[in-house]
């Protein structure tokens, strides 16, 4: 029983010198790896997802509410994460992965003391895995990526944000916190106004309705629908 303890305890020691080893003391950011680049399905460029647009007015039966787009300031492309390379051990745990960058399309807009994201989200299709030893990487497929359009509206504190589903999400799930999903409407009346297939959250005093192809048709807070006016 000593004598195998004691090889355990040796090929640990073995295995942690070796950088092809999962765990090491020695993981950091340049075991990352990037496979290529790769892009949104045809399905979800088939969203409106504002990423064109500059102001967002909304009007109630009583108020106006005016978004403007803001820089944003890391504009660092996405990633999609197809497995994980290596995990490291000791005080500060860092994991590596090999992925897929893909563009950056996250909008934000401000005013009337009110914040309103966009930010559209790929995910591998399939549960993070480590990569097994001595096979080829995993190539994505794109059919399979989970995508999802989060949505995000805050006028008073904490405000709603929630995903609207697109690609391989399962709707039975939800996920919190920010990962509840949109819930979809064939329609909907807003403020005397009927809106078909319509996605909508809501959360304390603040709501976002989704529709894929006009985009954000309007926002609820303060117990007031605002419907977006189209320039």
């Amino acid at each position: 029983m000593k004598n195998l303890f004691v090889l355990l305890l040796l090929s640990i020691a073995i295995c942690l010198a070796y950088s092809s080893c999962y765990y090491r003391r020695n993981c950091g950011p340049s075991d990352n790896i990037k496979l290529g680049e790769t892009d949104y399905s045809d399905k979800f460029k088939e969203y409106n997802i504002e990423h064109l647009e500059d102001t967002l007015i909304f009007k109630s039966s009583s108020n106006v509410l005016t978004l403007i787009r803001q820089d944003i300031q890391d504009k660092r492309p996405g990633a999609v994460r197809e497995y994980s390379v290596c995990k490291g051990i000791g005080v500060k745990v860092y994991t590596a992965y090999a992925y897929y960058e893909y563009e950056n399309l996250n909008s934000m807009f401000y005013g009337d003391s009110a914040t309103l994201r966009v930010s559209p989200n790929i995910s591998a299709g399939k549960n993070m895995r480590r990569k097994p030893l001595r096979i080829i990487p995993i190539s994505a497929e794109k059919n399979m990526r989970r995508e999802a359009l989060y949505l995000s509206f805050t006028k008073k504190m904490p405000g709603a944000k929630g995903r609207v589903p697109i690609s391989n999400i399962d709707t039975t799930k939800t996920y919190s916190p920010f990962g509840e999903l949109f819930k979809y409407h064939e329609s909907i009346e807003l403020n005397g106004e009927i809106f078909q297939h319509i996605w909508f959250f809501k959360r304390y005093q603040e709501g976002i309705y989704y529709s894929k192809n006009l985009g954000i048709v309007a926002l609820e807070a303060d117990n007031e629908i605002f419907v977006r006016i189209k320039p």
